[in-house]
C-alpha cells in the first residue's frame, strides 16, 4: 500500500496504534511546522506543540518538568509528595484571610531549611510532636540548627549548639515583659546572661 500525503486532512475520529515524527530525528509537531524546537527535540518520539495546550484530565510526568515561565495555580490547589510528608497549598480559603499554607505532614511533622548542596545529607531530626521549623548552617552538621515550635503550652526557640543570640540594630526589646520598682530587697541569687559576648550576672530576689 502506497503512502499518500496531503497538506491538510480532516477526520472526525482517528484511531492509531502510534504516532511518530517524519523520520528518526524529526519530532512530531502540532501547529505550524515552521516552529523550531528550543529545547533540543530531535527524536521521532518527541512532541512539539507550537500553540497552547489544554489537558482536561489528569496529566502524568515520569521525569522532571522544565519551565521557562511562571507556574500559576488556582486557589486551594496543592504541591505535595504525599499528605504524610507535607506540602504547600496555594491560597487556603479556610483561613480568616485566605493565604498560602505550609503543612508539615504527619510522618516528619517538621520542615528543614538548608543549602541545596546539603539536600542528601542526613540531618537526623526525629519525628516531632508539634510542627517544627529547623534552619541549618552552611555546614553538614547535625547540631548546627535553630528551631521554632510551640508545644501546645509554650513557644520554643531552640538551637542545637552554641549560644542563642538576640541581636537588634538598637537593642533587644522584650515587649511582653514588665518592670516593677521596689525598695532595697535581699538578693537570693543570680542568673548569668551574655551581653555582647561577655557573661553578666543579674541579681534575683525571692
Amino acid at each position: 500500500m502506497g503512502i499518500e500525503t496531503k497538506d491538510a486532512l480532516a477526520v472526525k475520529q482517528l484511531k492509531v496504534k502510534s504516532i511518530a515524527g517524519a523520520d528518526a530525528s524529526t519530532p512530531m509537531v502540532v501547529g505550524p511546522e515552521a516552529t523550531a524546537s528550543t529545547q533540543g527535540l530531535v527524536s521521532a518520539a518527541d512532541l512539539l506543540v507550537s500553540g497552547k495546550l489544554e489537558v482536561d484530565g489528569a496529566a502524568f510526568f515520569d521525569t522532571s518538568i522544565t519551565m521557562a515561565g511562571n507556574l500559576t495555580m488556582a486557589t486551594n490547589t496543592r504541591i505535595n509528595s504525599g499528605l504524610a510528608l507535607g506540602g504547600i497549598e496555594m491560597g487556603n480559603t479556610g483561613q480568616t484571610v485566605s493565604c498560602p499554607f505550609l503543612y508539615t505532614g504527619t510522618t516528619p511533622n517538621f520542615w528543614v531549611i538548608a543549602e541545596y548542596a546539603d539536600r542528601t545529607f542526613d540531618f537526623a531530626h526525629a519525628q516531632q510532636t508539634n510542627p517544627t521549623l529547623f534552619i541549618h548552617s552552611a555546614n553538614q552538621a547535625t547540631d548546627e540548627w535553630i528551631s521554632f515550635t510551640h508545644d501546645q503550652t509554650d513557644a520554643f526557640i531552640t538551637c542545637g549548639t552554641g549560644d542563642l543570640k538576640l541581636q537588634g540594630a538598637s537593642g533587644v526589646d522584650f515587649s511582653g515583659a514588665s518592670k516593677t520598682g521596689t525598695g532595697d530587697v535581699a538578693c537570693d541569687g543570680y542568673v548569668t546572661l551574655k551581653v555582647a559576648g561577655a557573661a553578666v550576672k543579674f541579681m534575683t530576689t525571692a
